[in-house]
């Protein structure tokens, strides 16, 4: 069995406008705070973003800070979390290198792969050759 909604009727919508109006006004001026029922990570992060502001550009990785905000607050941010988030919201430098770069040194690793897994079919079967060589002699 499902429930219907029931609209108000026009006249209590009209007069309830002025007090909607009144509550909007307190929150858009801050005097009352709604929050999400869902806090996310991000929302913590943004707790501490002056903390984090102070090692922007330092050097250090994202996995230390991440490792560091864990132990020092108790927020435990993985390395790409927090690396959004400092890149998209607190402005750190994104890395130098480009997307092509990347791709060509991922295909150079595949390829190198690829030629292992031939060398090593083409010795094994040089070696089920030496195994089965005796099969062919006579008893």
């Amino acid at each position: 069995m499902s429930k219907k909604n029931v609209l108000p009727s026009i006249e209590e919508v009209k007069s309830k406008k002025g007090d909607l109006a009144d509550y909007f006004k307190k929150v858009s001026s801050g005097e009352i705070i709604l929050r999400n029922k869902k806090e996310t990570v991000t929302d913590r992060l943004a707790l501490i973003t002056k903390e984090l502001k102070s090692v922007k550009g330092k050097g250090i990785p994202y996995s230390i800070l991440s490792q560091i905000v864990f132990t020092q607050v108790g927020l435990k941010v993985s390395e790409q979390t927090l690396r959004k988030f400092c890149q998209d919201k607190l402005q750190f430098p994104r890395s130098d290198k480009s997307k092509t770069s990347k791709r060509s040194s991922s295909e150079n690793s595949i390829q190198s792969v690829k030629s292992e897994n031939t060398l090593n079919t083409e010795k094994r079967d040089d070696d089920t050759d030496d195994v089965f060589s005796d099969f062919d002699k006579e008893i």
